[in-house]
């Protein structure tokens, strides 16, 4: 996201700020937001919280969505046929 937020700077094209990264993970969101109640977080390494910098400096904002509604699934998991068609459709491909 602060790839292309960057790329689209340079190439003077206007876009939306802070970019909008959606997922199905609650558990991933709730550690980018905050570390308090995750036991397990004292174990990685501090240059991982990056995306925590990017939240707190408003740059980026991560948003959870359904996992039925979670395009990516195209690109990362076999489908059923009905939400693949659906997920292609989506993206205007047919």
């Amino acid at each position: 996201m602060v790839w292309m937020q960057t790329w689209l700077d340079e190439v003077e094209i206007e876009h939306v700020k802070p970019g909008v990264v959606k997922g199905d993970s609650r558990g991933v969101i709730a550690l980018v937001k905050t570390t308090k109640d995750h036991r397990k977080v004292k174990h990685i390494d501090i240059q991982h919280h990056y995306l925590r910098e990017l939240v707190r400096s408003e740059a980026v904002v991560f948003e959870q969505i359904p996992s039925h509604d979670n395009i990516a699934d195209l690109f990362t998991k076999p489908l059923g046929r009905d939400l693949h068609h659906r997920f292609l459709a989506s993206l205007n491909v047919y």
